[in-house]
């Protein structure tokens, strides 16, 4: 198996800093503030509308059963994708659940196994696809990256009903 990646690929709008050792934790964090032209900002209306398109790539890849559909998400994303594609799973009324990718693959098999989690969304990294093959009748979806849900969002809002 090969290693997993510990933070996220080639992005438009994220450069990630170096992880060899040449920082501090603190300069980890700070390593893209000073650079103001990799910053974009994000509005709640933009969030609103990448959570839609999220729950959509939900609702297409998840087939709806007499119980609410436990959705994983075993992934090394930036933050604000990964939250929006949780808030996604919520807003598709799936039950989120999210796993460490520092978890061993048997762990991940385990806590697939125990919580009845069939859909699984994954990123290209190829450990990932394969620790979700560890258990048998996973559906793997690909993860969507933060220009799908951000900048390249022309969907319409999904319907609302019951308590959304």
């Amino acid at each position: 198996m090969s290693p997993m990646k510990t933070s996220p690929g080639s992005s438009s709008t994220f450069t990630r800093p170096p992880l060899d050792g040449s920082l501090t934790y603190p300069e980890i964090f700070n390593y893209n503030f000073f650079d103001q032209d990799h910053i974009h900002k994000v509005t709640w209306s933009e969030v609103t509308k990448a959570i839609h398109t999220a729950g959509r790539i939900v609702l297409e890849n998840v087939p709806r059963t007499d119980s609410t559909p436990i959705v994983g998400v075993l992934e090394n994303a930036d933050g604000i994708t990964f939250l929006t594609v949780v808030a996604g799973i919520i807003r598709a009324r799936y039950t989120a659940f999210p796993i460490s990718t520092r978890s061993s693959p048997a762990a991940v098999a385990h806590l697939l196994k125990s919580t009845g989690c069939k859909n699984l969304f994954v990123s290209a990294d190829p450990a990932m696809p394969e620790v979700a093959r560890m258990q048998d009748g996973i559906n793997t979806i690909p993860m969507p990256t933060f220009e799908d849900l951000y900048l390249k969002n022309d969907s319409d809002p999904l319907p609302l009903t019951g308590n959304n």
